[in-house]
């Protein structure tokens, strides 16, 4: 029997079994595009949705194989396939096999992943070749036992529709737009002055907006098949990349012994022999190479709102002596990198930032030890609220602090430690603390007293927000540290702090004992409450 006549054969068939699945079948006319039926199933009725939410028919293109023999396989022209791979519309391969005495089998393929990568590279391959009569190429197209789906084959291409995400359309665009491309897009060849060498691994670690180029060419990869020739081939243009980074974390540990970790994004650019690294946050960027060449940048504007833990980077940095040397490392998917030691070189040190350091160190302690998320803060509040992170840093800061006072006869001869607490409101939050000091010295110097006290022991934080501090709370908390200390011990309890430096009673001076090199701020401690008293 003629081809003709046995296509026609199983066509019959398929457009019976659409019938009695209640599917219009259509079929094709003219068809220029391959596909021999178009089957549209009517839609499934949503009992409670409105007339205009009711989900719309589905339609499928259709494209017929009939045999008569035992094959299972057939033939499509490359144009036709790829036609399949990229329309947008469901397609999928039917091949009925009409055996003499036996009952009609249906086999069905899907135009998916599998076939939509198959007949791509396959039309790639083509075109990497030269060929353009692309309707004299031909792809096969196998089915297996598995592919056999029964006279059940109408209602098997609704269930594979229905069964990708949706919309299917959007689905399908993705597929065909990154089939292929899983190792890049292909290769840019470009032509610079030799002077440009650095300038180009500046652009693509993002630190230069763009570059001229005396000439660029650009050739496509699909599959590992580089194109015949060139799709972009141009002189005298200005190149602009986009890098993309990989999230990181950067630890930096400074000469104070303290180590801070921020988020940032790490780029890379260059080739072995000239390679280099670019750690970027919103505080500090780093670049690593090429060569010996390495370059930190910090800048923060005043009014840009930041976590805690950069802004006690950012205030470390501008603190830093330009002999300090900070250790910097890079952990990237939970491994560490270390990349060695960079300095800063900061003129016009803010005497401001001594407090910053070590009060944003304090708020990092109040932090771990309450375990509440704190909120973001600018430059600008911490400012604004340097007098309270003084305070702050004399009740909890990881320095050594001193009370120099005029004695009265009344004050005890000794003293074990030293006991207060705080609250230091900054920006929309306030930061709240109760801790204890243990006396490392005390000595008379002429009339006066000068007692050192130890590093603190954090006893109690909480942060609360601004203007819902809780004072009973943070005063109940104060006197429940106070009376877990024997009274063998004897504490000079100081009470609220905050209270005690902005009274005005008293001559007192509470001394925080910073690095050598900055000048010691003092804390005025004007009060009358007399050093010993508990409560």
């Amino acid at each position: 029997m003629e081809n003709q006549m046995i296509g026609r054969r199983g066509e019959k068939r398929f457009e019976t079994l659409c019938s009695d699945a209640g599917v219009t079948c259509n079929q094709s006319i003219e068809d220029d595009y391959g596909w021999d039926k178009m089957i549209e199933y009517p839609p499934r009725i949503l009992p409670f949705a409105a007339v205009d939410m009711q989900p719309a028919h589905v339609i499928a293109a259709v494209q017929v194989k009939t045999t008569e023999t035992g094959s299972r396989s057939v033939s499509i022209s490359l144009t036709n396939a790829l036609r399949y791979a990229k329309s947008l519309l469901p397609q999928f391969i039917v091949l009925v096999v009409l055996e003499e005495g036996k009952q009609a089998r249906y086999f069905a393929r899907h135009v998916w992943a599998q076939l939509i990568a198959e007949w791509l590279k396959a039309g790639r391959e083509a075109y990497a070749e030269g060929i353009k009569a692309l309707h004299k190429r031909t792809v096969t197209v196998a089915f297996t036992a598995d592919d056999e789906r029964g006279e059940d084959v109408v209602a098997w291409i609704r269930r594979e529709i229905e069964g990708i995400a949706v919309p299917y359309a959007a689905t399908k665009k993705l597929l065909i737009d990154t089939v292929g491309f899983e190792n890049g897009h292909g290769s840019i060849e470009i032509t610079i002055s030799t002077s440009d060498g650095n300038n180009l691994i500046d652009l693509q670690l993002g630190l230069l907006p763009h570059l001229d180029v005396q000439r660029l060419i650009y050739t496509s990869e699909r599959f590992g098949i580089r194109a015949g020739r060139p799709e972009i081939d141009v002189s005298n243009v200005r190149l602009q990349l986009q890098p993309e980074g990989r999230p990181c974390s950067l630890l930096l540990e400074f000469a104070t012994g303290d180590r801070v970790s921020i988020g940032a994004t790490m780029y890379g650019a260059g080739t072995k022999q000239n390679e280099a690294l670019r750690v970027a946050s919103r505080v500090i960027d780093i670049t690593f190479g090429p060569g010996d060449r390495n370059r930190v940048h910090a800048q923060l504007d005043g009014a840009e709102r930041i976590t805690l833990e950069e802004m006690c980077v950012f205030s470390h940095l501008l603190a830093a002596k330009p002999t300090d040397d900070i250790m910097v490392a890079i952990v990237v998917e939970g491994e560490a990198f270390d990349m060695g030691s960079i300095s800063m070189n900061v003129q016009n040190h803010g005497a401001d930032l001594s407090w910053i350091t070590l009060g944003t160190n304090a708020m990092r302690a109040i932090v771990a030890e309450c375990g509440q998320v704190p909120g973001s803060f600018s430059m600008d509040e911490c400012d604004a609220a340097i007098g309270g992170l003084q305070i702050l840093s004399g009740l909890m800061s990881d320095r050594v602090i001193r009370v120099d006072f005029i004695p009265e006869p009344t004050v005890d001869a000794s003293f074990s430690g030293f006991l207060a607490y705080c609250s230091m409101a900054i920006g929309t939050q306030t930061f709240s603390a109760v801790a204890y000091r243990p006396v490392i010295e005390d000595k008379m110097a002429g009339r006066r007293r000068k007692v050192t006290f130890g590093l603190p022991k954090l006893l109690w934080g909480r942060i609360w927000p601004s203007g819902s501090v809780d004072g009973d709370a943070v005063r109940t908390a104060y006197q429940r540290a106070l009376d877990r200390y024997p009274e063998s011990m004897n504490i000079m309890a100081m009470g609220d702090l905050e209270r005690i430096v902005n009274d005005n009673g008293g001559d007192r001076e509470l001394v925080s004992d910073l690095p050598t090199w900055r000048t010691p701020p003092i804390l005025p401690v004007r009060s009358g409450r007399r050093p010993g008293n508990k409560g």
